[in-house]
């Protein structure tokens, strides 16, 4: 009834249509007699004084409106003068709280009756929103992380750190498309999260302004920031981190392989010592024969037959060797695990022939993705594990099995399962942490396993451990199924110069070892017309007067001038001869070498080698060249 009168008593002062207006207007509204009376008031109004209509009909605007603040008297003069005036004060609720608001103050009239028209704006939720931001603000400068803002893939909000992460002014950050600073490689992957809104953290490649790529961790949240919705985002430049964890495979690698050491000198003497006694006995027979004594052609040719297969063994332990001493090797791609198991098996086999007999089992599965070298050296370590959880000297009792078949969801398992010990129970539930060890004191690192643990998460797999105490280990690692089978080819047969082309191909050979050069000087001879030198500045010096070769073979590692800078040299000068080079490289001395050889694999031949396969690296080399 109360609430009724007031509403009718609000309409006979003001009119019908201000009254609606009133009543539906969102921001608070008073109106009010000149003599300071309020007469009409809405909803919005009775929140902001918490005052109900009743109580703001009996009150008076200095009541409400705090005629103390020094603003007060300036507002009312203008508004005297001019009939308007708006600016900020602060008003009085019941509890007796002082709010700050902006105020605009109108007069009007109706019904012959001049009246003030009083809007308010309360400036507490902007106040909070302005501290807030600026709490933002200051936290996201005070980081060391870049932080970003983007609203509809744009940059709104860039921190320092940002700016000195991606390079580029502050200025020229904002509005830019967030996507002009992520790796093409990423941009599918981060527009995804961004539209899932998926918090991570996730890895992706950044780009900064000046084309360098770098790997970042990216958490990232919505949040509302001066009042619409933003999306925040955390990045965090992880080449550091990367780098540390790449010397840190490196040197846990190399640690294995030291570990192996006299297993591997072992492997290596062994084929090497019949290499030699081999072509001793063919070199004594051809020396001491006598004129009237023939040569025993078939003893001597079985005699070169077993110093060959010798070398080719010694050949594929040093390739394996070279495999695991990579510094890097990041593309991940379709590996066999055949090939994998039977590099590494030979690296342990020494190692093992004392302690237990190994069994290897490969079901004809899928390759699998990722990396020859990582995925040896997590078979090494586990390998390595296995061999010493069993003790020597009961090699009937011992065994170590490798198994690879099919498993769940379209991955390939790879198990490596010993008769030792097992691994304690407090043990296991650590097992991949770092620095924890099953391994006596001063035999281990205990980085093997966790290193394992990272590189088969990485790619996209999971590694898992099952014991059986008294029974031994068995380690399960679970990689994704490439989508093709394993298609290993041999090297192609290298045919001999082409009966077709009307002159001799001219080749130059460079290679700073005498003997090598000669023998391959000699070889190449029958099919090429050769020159040969025996360095690199020979090299230059050459071609700066003569650069008609269709082919310069030079070694990849020299003294003074290496076949990196010949090349570099050549691409200078004489960049059609440059695409003519053909690299010969016994391994990587360098990560730098390594970086080259990766960037120009098409054009390498590793050593040692044999002459069919340089032949067709050479025909290759002249027929792309003709084309």
């Amino acid at each position: 009834m109360l609430r009724g009168m007031e509403e009718a008593a609000s309409r006979l002062v003001l009119g019908d249509a201000l009254e609606t207006l009133l009543s539906h207007a969102v921001e608070p509204l008073l109106v009010a007699r000149l003599t300071g009376e309020v007469v009409a008031a809405n909803d919005a109004a009775c929140a902001l004084f918490d005052h109900s209509h009743a109580d703001l009909l009996r009150l008076r605007r200095d009541d409400l409106i705090d005629a103390s603040d020094p603003r007060f008297a300036a507002r009312l003069a203008t508004r005297e003068r001019s009939g308007r005036a708006s600016g900020e004060l602060r008003v009085r609720r019941r509890s007796g709280q002082l709010v700050d608001v902006e105020v605009t103050s109108t007069v009007f009239e109706i019904t012959a009756e001049p009246m003030l028209w009083l809007c308010f704006v309360d400036l507490s939720e902007r106040r909070r929103a302005e501290a807030a931001e600026e709490r933002f603000r200051a936290l996201s400068e005070a980081s060391q992380e870049a932080v970003l803002f983007h609203r509809d893939g744009r940059v709104v909000i860039a921190n320092d750190a940002a700016c000195v992460q991606y390079r580029i002014e502050r200025d020229a950050f904002i509005g830019r498309p967030l996507h002009d600073f992520v790796a093409p490689s990423s941009r599918a992957l981060v527009a995804q999260r961004a539209r899932d809104g998926h918090p991570g953290p996730y890895e992706a490649d950044g780009l900064r302004a000046d084309g360098t790529i770098f790997p970042a961790e990216v958490v990232a949240r919505t949040t509302v920031f001066r009042g619409e919705a933003v999306r925040v985002v955390c990045v965090r430049d992880l080449s550091t981190r990367k780098r540390m964890e790449a010397e840190l495979a490196l040197a846990d690698r190399l640690a294995a392989i030291g570990t192996l050491a006299a297993g591997v000198a072992h492997e290596v003497n062994n084929p090497l010592t019949y290499v030699l006694l081999n072509l001793a006995m063919v070199i004594d027979q051809l020396e001491h024969t006598a004129p009237n004594e023939p040569f025993d052609a078939a003893k001597g040719l079985v005699a070169l037959h077993d110093a060959r297969a010798g070398a080719e063994r010694v050949r594929d332990i040093v390739r394996g060797l070279l495999a695991f001493s990579r510094s890097d090797d990041t593309h991940t791609g379709p590996v066999d695990l055949a090939r994998v198991i039977e590099r590494t098996t030979k690296l342990v086999a020494s190692g093992l022939r004392h302690r237990a007999r190994l069994h290897v089992e490969v079901a004809p599965v899928a390759r699998v993705l990722g990396t020859e070298t990582k995925l040896g050296q997590v078979l090494l370590n586990l390998l390595v594990n296995a061999a010493q959880a069993i003790p020597e000297g009961a090699v009937d009792r011992h065994r170590v099995d490798v198994r690879v078949r099919a498993a769940e969801s379209g991955m390939i398992a790879l198990e490596v399962r010993d008769t030792g010990p097992g691994i304690a129970s407090q043990v296991q539930t650590r097992i991949f942490d770092p620095f924890v060890t099953t391994r006596a004191p001063g035999t281990g690192t205990g980085l093997g396993l966790s290193i394992c643990h990272g590189i088969v998460t990485q790619l996209g797999g999971r590694i898992e451990v099952e014991r059986r105490p008294g029974h031994g280990t068995t380690f399960r690692v679970l990689l994704p199924a490439a989508d093709a089978t394993p298609q290993w080819h041999a090297e192609p047969s290298a045919p001999r110069a082409s009966p077709e082309r009307q002159a001799r191909a001219r080749l130059l050979v460079v290679d700073d070892e005498p003997k090598l050069r000669e023998r391959l000087t000699s070889l190449l001879a029958e099919d090429y017309d050769v020159v040969s030198l025996a360095s690199g500045r020979e090299a230059l010096d050459l071609l700066e007067r003569d650069r008609r070769f269709d082919v310069v073979v030079c070694d990849l590692l020299m003294a003074e001038l290496t076949g990196m800078d010949v090349y570099e040299a050549l691409w200078e000068s004489a960049p059609a001869l440059a695409e003519r080079v053909l690299f010969l490289t016994g391994g990587f001395a360098s990560p730098l070498a390594e970086a080259f050889v990766v960037a120009h694999a098409a054009r390498v031949v590793a050593k040692p080698f044999e002459m069919p396969q340089l032949r067709a690296a050479i025909e290759r080399v002249i027929a792309g060249s003709n084309d």
